[in-house]
This record gives structure tokens, sequence and C-alpha cells, in this order.
């Protein structure tokens, strides 16, 4: 559903655009008591000031668990700006500088080919982009995620390429000769 904010009524058959749309943190507490924690769906560029005392009679809140609502303006009884925690700088792990694979990959040096494939699994696994599809991440975190991601597949590829060539290598023992 819409709110028109021309005709003062609900429209079915306009979808809202969220692309214009900027969420504010804020929480709410409702006349009849409930406390309601989300984002203010504002216009790009609005405060919560301008949305909360423009003319229109609703406002769009969506909840912690994504769902968008309409909430009248006459039901809130206090609004206040909730403060979210600033990522100054991500920890790396380690020196993960990227040039040692078995720090990317959290491995022993003498790790066997089976225990590298291991960690490479469940390190790819848990940064892999898959896992935070459907989650609204801040732009740095998608960046950490992402930068995670690729230096662990490098990691794999170099001591993959390592086995690749250990197996390419003629062995110096020959057998089936006879002597």
């Amino acid at each position: 559903m819409f709110y028109s904010t021309s005709t003062g009524r609900f429209e079915k058959n306009r979808p809202m655009n969220d692309q214009n749309k900027l969420a504010l943190p804020i929480t709410l507490t409702m006349m009849d008591g409930r406390t309601l924690m989300g984002d203010l769906m504002v216009n790009i560029g609005g405060t919560i000031e301008r949305t909360l005392n423009s003319e229109m009679r609703f406002i769009v809140f969506r909840d912690l668990d994504q769902s968008q609502r309409f909430i009248a303006k006459d039901g809130i009884l206090d609004a206040q700006e909730r403060k979210t925690a600033k990522v100054v700088d991500l920890p790396t792990e380690g020196k993960m500088d990227g040039t040692d694979p078995y720090t990317v990959l959290k491995i022993a040096r003498t790790a066997t080919d089976s225990e590298i494939r291991e960690a490479y699994l469940a390190r790819a696994k848990s940064y892999h982009a898959d896992r935070f599809a459907n989650i609204d991440l801040p732009l740095e975190v998608q960046e950490y995620t992402n930068s995670m991601s690729r230096r662990i597949n490098e990691a794999y590829a170099i001591l993959n390429a390592g086995k690749t060539q250990r197996m390419q290598q003629p062995d110096q023992t020959v057998y089936g000769q006879a002597g």
C-alpha cells in the first residue's frame, strides 16, 4: 500500500519506492505505552524532525525485522533518534597483509592437504557474500567481507598451486624398471 499525500488515502496500486527513501534509526514511544525500535523512512535529504512535523498524517516505519508499516503520527507520544555504533576501523586478523596464505587460512605450515581444504571451506563460508545477501550492511562492512573473501580465495589458490606443482614434478624414484 502507498499513502498519497495529495489524496490523504492509502492506494493499493502504487508501490512505495524505497529507492528514494533513507532509513533513519529511531525509537518511538506510542500513546498506548508500547516502545517501537526500527527505522523511520524519510525522503533522501530529509530529517526525522521534518518528517514528523510534515502535514502527512502517517509515517512509514520499518521494524528491526525489516517489515514496513504505516503509523499514525497522532499515536506517537515520543520519538528519539537511536544512536548506532560508528565503525571507525575494522580489525584485521593477525598480520593479514594478504601475502601469507597460512596466516590468512589460520593453519600451520605443516598442514595436510585435507586440513588446508577444511580451513579454506570454513573461512570461505564465514565470509561468503551469500551469507550477508539479505542483510543491509554498512558499506565498510561489505568492503571488509569482500576483501576477506578475496584473501581467503587467493590464499587457497596459492597453496593449491603449490600442491599442483608438487604433483607435476617428476618423481626421482623410478618404479617398474628392470634392475
